[in-house]
């Protein structure tokens, strides 16, 4: 990124993905690393689950 401060880089790193899928629904999960001017300033996880949902389909 450049600012009027000076130039930065940030960057992601995908340690993991994994998912699950069936018919009914499933499962994601995604474990990152965040990376600013090559310092790592966080790690992150999160999980996504998909169910089956019974009638109409809701408005979001």
């Amino acid at each position: 990124y450049d600012t009027p401060f000076g130039s930065s880089t940030m960057s992601l790193d995908t340690h993991t993905i994994e998912s699950s899928f069936g018919p009914r629904g499933g499962k994601m999960e995604v474990d990152y690393v965040v990376d600013f001017d090559h310092a790592i300033v966080g790690r992150n996880t999160f999980t996504i689950d998909i169910k089956e949902q019974g009638g109409e389909i809701a408005d979001v």
